[in-house]
């Protein structure tokens, strides 16, 4: 018994040294960093979501995903003897990400919704009710929607999430319906993994461009601008001397298919990317653009071509007049937020604006009174006639100018009164379109007249309100 409390005692007493070194060097190093405490690191629930289902992966691996998919659809028969069936018990409230939408061209009561992991969804009655129009797919990831302008029932579906997140799935390519969502066909770019942008050349809607991310978070060969040329069942990569980083968007110029823009995310040189050959060749017109990602582009186009291009950024919308070569930002009223979506409005000439959280912003009526719509000299000084013609209230008129100089367009009544000075200054050479806008004056015949350089030339035009 004695043994045992000797041996209780030089271990309490061992003990009890210890802690007493351990206060007194805590206590007295003062001028040493706080002792810290391991805890077990935090994973945020996106991160959870993605590493749990890619495991032993880095991320989920879709060619496994689509494995499953397949597997299931071949090997595991339904049992024909069960006759209950699924039905929504709800609750129908719930937030999910809507990654793109699609509204009818002549029937806006028909709008399609695709979804970052529902699939694609049909209203008939402006988005008051819904149907799921994508269940039977190998997917549900949807990045991009567009539909034919000439034949609405020919439906682009571009799957796969294009925003980065970790709660999310990857596509299989590119899917076409041709009975507006009732039935689709896969119709290519299977690995692409993602597409966030699909652009349908307007007068000659069997060529489409697809704009392809890839694997989300690393570089891969399948990101880039992808071509079509007969309604999406092949396609070929065009995306030669652009960077390799993500692609926000895609316009094609609604005059000229030979001509489009596309925008990259990211940081470093080459913000906007412009082509006139369809997609053989792509210049860099970032001029002077902040260093900052790209959301969209947009050519504004009134109803006639101008050299206005517009760039929506993480830090404003920014503007240039001459293709390029020069930015100006388009400030004014917009508050210190990222700029993400561009809509126009052609019919009521209107430009918006979807920001990053602070709604959505409206710019009305013609950004530019006078615009120089072609960069190659004209051989001959011209003045055309107006358009439309009658017109009520607002018109373009067209005049070419061979060489710099001083440049008098004006409006007269019948009477020979002048009612409008349109154009009182130095114009370079070029050819230019400027609006006329009757609102303030009576119907009847009017007289414009263009004098420059020895040339003048007057035509007649007619206000019929």
């Amino acid at each position: 018994m004695r043994k045992f409390n000797s041996i209780y005692f030089v271990i309490l007493f061992s003990f009890s040294v210890i802690l007493a070194m351990t206060f007194a060097v805590l206590h007295n190093n003062t001028d040493s960093e706080p002792v810290k405490m391991k805890v077990k690191s935090f994973v945020p629930a996106d991160d959870w979501f993605e590493r749990q289902r890619a495991y032993p992966f880095a991320e989920i691996p879709n060619e496994e995903y689509i494995k499953s998919i397949e597997y299931a659809k071949r090997n595991i028969p339904a049992d024909k003897n069960i006759t209950a069936n699924w039905s929504l018990a709800g609750p129908i409230n719930i937030e999910g990400r809507i990654t793109t939408i699609a509204i009818h061209p002549t029937n806006p009561q028909i709008v399609y919704a695709g979804c970052a992991n529902g699939g694609v969804w049909k209203s008939t009655n402006f988005c008051a009710s819904w149907v799921s129009v994508f269940d039977n797919q190998n997917t549900s990831s949807i990045g991009a929607l567009a539909i034919d302008p000439s034949n609405p029932s020919i439906i682009y579906c571009g799957t796969g999430e294009a925003n980065s997140l970790r709660s999310y799935y990857p596509g299989t390519g590119m899917y076409k319906s041709t009975d507006a969502g009732a039935t689709w066909q896969q119709s290519g770019l299977p690995n692409t993994y993602s597409i966030g942008n699909i652009a349908i050349n307007w007068t000659n809607t069997q060529e489409l461009y697809a704009a392809a991310v890839g694997s989300l978070r690393r570089k891969n060969n399948e990101r880039g601008i992808y071509k079509s040329t007969d309604g999406g069942f092949t396609f070929s990569t065009i995306s030669s001397g652009m960077p390799n980083r993500t692609i926000t968007s895609i316009y094609i110029h609604p005059d000229s298919s030979k001509v489009a823009i596309v925008t990259f995310s990211g940081f470093g040189a080459g913000k906007i990317y412009k082509t006139t050959n369809g997609g053989t060749n792509w210049n860099n017109m970032s001029g002077n653009l902040p260093d900052s990602p790209v959301n969209d582009g947009m050519i504004y186009y009134p109803g006639f071509t101008t050299s206005y291009y517009l760039a929506a950024m993480d830090i404003g919308v920014f503007m240039t007049s001459n293709w390029g070569v020069s930015w100006i930002e388009l400030a004014d009223g917009l508050p210190n937020t990222v700029a993400m979506d561009f809509d126009y409005n052609l019919s009521g000439n209107k430009i918006r604006i979807g920001t990053h959280g602070r709604s959505v912003y409206e710019i009305s009526g013609y950004l530019t009174n006078i615009v120089n719509y072609n960069n190659e000299i004209p051989r001959n000084f011209e003045l055309g006639q107006n358009y439309p013609n009658p017109f009520n209230p607002n018109t373009r008129i067209k005049f070419s100018i061979i060489n710099k100089g001083f440049v008098n367009l004006e409006v007269y009544n019948i009477l020979g009164k002048k009612v409008n000075q349109l154009v009182n200054n130095n114009l370079d050479a070029g050819s230019y379109e400027i609006n006329f806008d009757g609102s303030n004056l009576p119907s009847g015949i009017y007289i414009y007249k263009l004098t420059t350089n020895n040339f003048s030339q007057a035509k007649n035009m007619t206000l019929i309100k």
